[in-house]
C-alpha cells in the first residue's frame, strides 16, 4: 500500500506499482496469533539491471504480536528506489508464509 491510517493500520491506495520515491507499505493481516508471534518481512530485488544484484536482500524486520489486526512493514528510500521489480516475503515464526511482487516504474 502506499500508507496506513487510523490505529488499525488501515492500507491506504494498495497497490503493487510505486513511484522511485515511494514508501513501501507492506500489510499483513494477522488473525488469532497466539502470544509472542514472530513475523517477519524481507524486502528483495527481484530485477532491476545493473542497480543492483539479483534477488538482493534491501531490509529484513520482525515484530512479535499477537491477536487479530494489521502489521505495517515499511520500507522507505535512501534516495530513490531503481525502476524494476522487487518482493517482500512474509514469514511467520520462521516459515515463509507469503511472496508478493511488486514494481517500481
Amino acid at each position: 500500500a502506499r500508507d496506513t491510517e487510523g490505529e488499525e493500520l488501515d492500507p491506504v491506495d494498495p497497490t503493487t506499482v510505486f513511484d522511485p520515491d515511494s514508501t513501501i507499505h507492506a500489510v499483513a493481516v494477522i488473525e488469532d496469533a497466539p502470544n509472542d508471534t514472530l513475523f517477519t518481512a524481507a524486502f528483495y530485488v527481484v530485477d532491476v539491471g545493473d542497480a543492483a544484484e539479483p534477488n538482493s536482500l534491501i531490509s529484513s524486520t520482525d515484530l512479535t504480536a499477537d491477536g487479530t489486526r494489521n502489521l505495517d512493514f515499511t520500507l522507505s528510500p535512501t534516495s530513490t528506489w531503481p525502476p524494476g521489480t522487487y518482493r517482500v516475503e512474509i514469514s511467520i515464526n520462521g516459515t515463509l508464509d507469503q511472496v508478493v511482487e511488486y514494481t517500481v516504474q
